[in-house]
């Protein structure tokens, strides 16, 4: 016999929330007619409004039926309840209005009432179907309502299938049995029975079960019309796993394709009205994007406008300003410890710079020479990179100062990072 727990709290949600929806629009009515002394816009009795309200949930319940509220797979999605639940009580205060103005009558003794009756029915519905929500996790626990599943299928779906239902009281559901586990035993079996077909099953479990789940479809037709037949001739609900793992992936709608049952798998949820409202929300959205970054874009295009007008030699000058004991170093040196140097830089600094067996010295002539040939006194310049915060020279070109000069740029070098070469005296 099928389990009948899920339409039960169907039901139970049905009048809750019509209690709930009757109680949110009377206390609205009591919050600006009785409460406030305000002057309303029109005279509406209690009684009448009561009556009018009463006879139009109805059709507020109708608008929840069909955005799905009463639908079992809903009901298991928390968030999409949430949102479902907003947009019914908006669209529901809406078609309430709309009738009052269509038929003249009036319902609403002020505005505000309209707007509280909406607020507080959202807030009462979901208060209510939280509290519904508890109390039916608890009735879990005690094995009331608790749909009974036999698992068909010898196959690895099946044991995570068990895991995945293992907690009765979050899911709702408890599997009595498995029809397998010779491929796929159980490490624990507890109360899950194992058979080795479907008839010994049915025969030994006697209809103690509500769900049945087939996560195998045999190669012989007949074994698969076995399970079918008997789950429609003992209305049990009956659901099937595909053979192919990948329709899991993508949006699969059940359609007939010239009058043939068929599946219908899309990769994506973009198709048909999907791409409209796609490519709609994207020109929308990047518009808004535009008009609100358009102001950083202009200053930006000034900028570099403004940048690019600028003189090349400033342009070099100021990149090397900013380079100048980072990047490269010139200078004359003004004392030497060891592997230390410490110059006076071309812009009056001074600074200490280190250099290592991976330097390389030159002088004036091009020639190779090494630390015990630089003496105080000499001009140095050369490229390097910081390291722990000192600037380590990577190659040094020494020279006397009549032998050498600095300048704050070469012109014949268009590299980033110009480093001042020396310069033979003319």
């Amino acid at each position: 016999m099928k389990n009948n727990a899920s339409l039960i709290y169907s039901v139970a949600l049905l009048v809750g929330d019509f209690v709930a929806l009757l109680a949110a629009f009377t206390i609205a009515y009591i919050l600006r007619v009785s409460l406030d002394h305000t002057p309303i816009s029109a005279s509406v009795h209690a009684d009448t409004y009561i009556n009018i309200v009463a006879t139009l949930l109805p059709f507020f319940l109708l608008i929840f039926a069909l955005f799905g509220l009463y639908d079992p797979r809903v009901q298991w999605q928390r968030f999409r309840e949430f949102g479902q639940l907003a947009l019914g009580c908006l669209i529901g205060i809406m078609a309430v209005i709309s009738y009052s103005y269509l038929f003249n009558v009036q319902i609403f003794p002020a505005r505000l009432v309209t707007l509280y009756g909406f607020l507080l029915a959202f807030c009462f519905v979901l208060l209510f179907r939280t509290a519904a929500r508890g109390i039916r996790r608890i009735l879990f626990r005690y094995n009331v309502g608790v749909a009974r599943v036999l698992l068909v299928g010898d196959t690895r779906l099946s044991l995570e299938l068990v895991s995945i239902l293992a907690d009765t009281a979050a899911t709702g559901y408890r599997v009595v049995g498995i029809v397998g586990c010779q491929k796929f035993p159980l490490s624990h079996k507890g109360h899950i029975h194992c058979f080795e077909s479907f008839a010994e099953a049915t025969g030994k479990l006697d209809s103690g079960f509500d769900t049945i789940v087939q996560t195998e479809l045999y190669a012989t037709g007949n074994r698969n019309e076995e399970i079918l037949v008997y789950a429609q001739e003992h209305h049990l609900d009956y659901r099937f796993v595909p053979g192919n793992s990948e329709l899991f992936v993508g949006n699969i709608e059940a359609e007939l394709f010239q009058s043939v049952p068929v599946i219908s798998v899309n990769q994506t949820a973009l198709t048909g009205w999907g791409r409209v409202v796609k490519r709609l929300t994207d020109i929308i959205l990047s518009s808004v994007a535009i008009v609100i970054t358009s102001p950083i874009m202009v200053v930006v295009a000034a900028m570099i406008k403004l940048y690019d007008r600028m003189p090349l030699p400033v342009q070099r000058a100021k990149m090397m300003r900013e380079q100048l004991g980072k990047k490269f170093i010139a200078g004359e040196v003004a004392k030497i410890e060891e592997t230390k140097l410490t110059i006076k830089r071309i812009d009056g600094e001074t600074q200490v710079i280190e250099v290592d067996e991976n330097t390389s010295f030159r002088n004036s002539k091009r020639e190779s020479i090494t630390l015990a040939d630089v003496k105080v006194g000499d001009r140095v310049a050369g490229r390097g990179d910081l390291k722990d915060g000192i600037f380590v020279a990577g190659s040094l070109n020494v020279g006397a100062p009549g032998e050498m000069r600095m300048r704050p740029y070469n012109r014949e070098d268009n590299s980033t990072n110009p480093a001042p070469p020396p310069q033979n005296p003319q």
